[in-house]
This record gives C-alpha cells, sequence and structure tokens, in this order.
C-alpha cells in the first residue's frame, strides 16, 4: 500500500511539474531538422529546419522535394514565448524579412482538444489577413521510424486577401513539433514526419505524460 501511495504520488508531481513546464509545439531551436514523406505519394517530400535569426528569433526553412529533387524553398521568422506560443514574424522575400502588420499567433499555448484563438493581421505581399485555428482532437499518430506520440489535431482556417481561402490540419506533439500536415488542393494525403532530429526537452512534457498514463 505505501509502495503504491508513493507511486502516485511520483505522478502526481510529475504531473504537476509538467503543467508548469514550457510547452513546445514547434521546435525552433537552431540545429532542429524535421523529415516528411506524403503517405500516398513517397517521392513527394519536405524538409524544414531551423537555424538562429537576429535576436531571439529562429529562421525556418522548409524545402519542397519532388523524386529528390528541391522544387521550391522558403524561408520565415519565428518566435516564441515561454508559455509555448508560437509567434511567425513575418516571410524573408529576396533575403530580407517582410514583417506582418500585428503578431501572427500559430500557436497559443497550451493546446487541448476544443482550444480556439483567432486574430487579424496584414502583409504588404498578402494585403489583409483573417485567422482561426481550433483544436478538434487529441490523437495517437503512429510515426514510421519514431513511434506513437500523442498529437493535437489542430484546423487552421484563413483568408488571404491576395491569395484567397486557406485551410490545414496539423498534429503538433508537445516536445517534438509538427508530426503530420494536410493541405488541401496541394495533395490529398497527408504528408507525416518520418525522420526528425530534435533537441529534446529537459522536463518531461505534459503530452509526454498524458501518453504515458492517458
Amino acid at each position: 500500500m505505501k509502495t503504491l501511495i508513493t507511486v502516485l504520488a511520483c505522478l502526481t508531481l510529475l504531473a504537476t511539474l509538467a503543467v508548469a513546464q514550457d510547452h513546445n509545439y514547434i521546435p525552433l531551436e537552431p540545429g532542429n531538422e524535421l523529415w516528411y514523406v506524403n503517405t500516398g505519394d513517397p517521392s513527394l517530400m519536405n524538409h524544414t529546419f531551423f537555424e538562429a535569426g537576429p535576436g531571439d528569433t529562429s529562421i525556418f526553412n522548409s524545402e519542397a522535394i519532388v523524386n529528390g529533387s528541391v522544387v521550391s524553398t522558403q524561408r520565415g521568422h519565428f518566435t516564441g514565448t515561454p508559455e509555448g506560443d508560437v509567434i511567425w514574424i513575418g516571410p524573408e522575400m529576396g533575403g530580407d524579412l517582410i514583417p506582418f502588420s500585428s503578431q501572427y499567433l500559430r500557436i497559443d499555448a497550451p493546446l487541448f482538444a476544443g482550444k480556439t484563438w483567432s486574430f487579424e493581421t496584414s502583409h504588404p505581399m498578402f494585403g489583409a489577413m483573417q485567422f482561426t485555428a481550433e483544436v478538434v482532437a487529441e490523437e495517437i499518430v503512429n510515426v514510421p521510424g519514431i513511434g506513437s506520440l500523442y498529437c493535437y489535431k489542430v484546423h487552421y482556417d484563413e483568408f488571404w486577401e491576395n491569395a484567397g481561402p486557406q485551410e490545414s490540419d496539423r498534429w503538433y506533439a508537445d516536445g517534438f513539433g509538427m508530426v503530420k500536415i494536410l493541405v488541401p488542393g496541394v495533395s490529398p494525403d497527408p504528408f507525416i514526419v518520418t525522420t526528425g532530429v530534435v533537441i529534446p526537452v529537459e522536463e518531461m512534457s505534459w503530452g509526454t505524460v498524458k501518453a504515458l498514463y492517458k
């Protein structure tokens, strides 16, 4: 009985510590890399990696790969808060950062089923923008070569004045980053991460606790 009480006390303490820890839904630290493959067409891949930006920002690099060749690239500046919020500062155009007029809150931490957030901003290239996001589910995603990850599925609806409506579903694992992405119109099948080099968090995240003990 004493052993059981001790175990339960340890789990309670672990959960309490985990709630207090910073969330990490996108691995912004320089050196992190993730590779994604399309579930319906393995010849389509995406490679993302992060490098240090000016100040406290990180630069997100994305390479679209078809049959082993890079066909397009994107760069954008991101930052985060101690609570785990992820803020897109703006994309790079011709090597220069062109920021949004106001905060582009990509992730409003912490995530949990049913959570919503929204905002409006604008950009010199994209015009006025409206953005809404909702955590529509909490799911286990089986990742090839990595294992099962406890994920928050977030549905994004966006309207860009100069590009029209955009939507996507993205699955995030706390302490790891984006595990899966589905963008209708780009591909009928989602992209899922297959390989990741992610700097580990020092403390076990709340998502990890739930994955182990839920």
